[in-house]
């Protein structure tokens, strides 16, 4: 997990609550890491996914992009309605880029007035 972004997500907790967002960060790190990081981010919601079952199911595996060409989990902002259906999906095309808090806010307001 990215630790400054997931501190800036931390940050900005009122906004997101305020519109009725719940931030859930997946990483495929271990319980024990992904539990340490959750007590440094108590905002958030932390889940460790070490069998990258999720991650798979989302596609946000970037081939070849970490050192010596190995995979790792892409940057993947998904927005879930409360049935769980996917209303806006995001991803880079390079694992480097993190959508900052403000720029996920306007993106996904759309999604969230047409859901009222």
């Amino acid at each position: 997990m990215c630790k400054q972004e997931l501190g800036q997500l931390n940050e900005h907790f009122a906004n997101f609550a305020s519109r009725g967002l719940r931030i859930v960060a997946v990483s495929v790190d271990n319980r024990e890491d992904t539990d340490r990081m959750q007590q440094q981010f108590p905002q958030l919601i932390l889940l460790a996914d070490p069998e990258r079952k999720m991650t798979d199911a989302f596609q946000a595996m970037h081939k070849g992009a970490g050192p010596g060409h190995s995979d790792v989990a892409a940057p993947t902002t998904v927005l879930l309605d409360k049935t769980g259906h996917v209303q806006w999906y995001f991803r880079p095309d390079r694992v480097i880029e993190r959508l900052t808090p403000d720029q996920l806010l306007t993106a996904v307001q759309p999604h969230l007035s047409a859901g009222r």
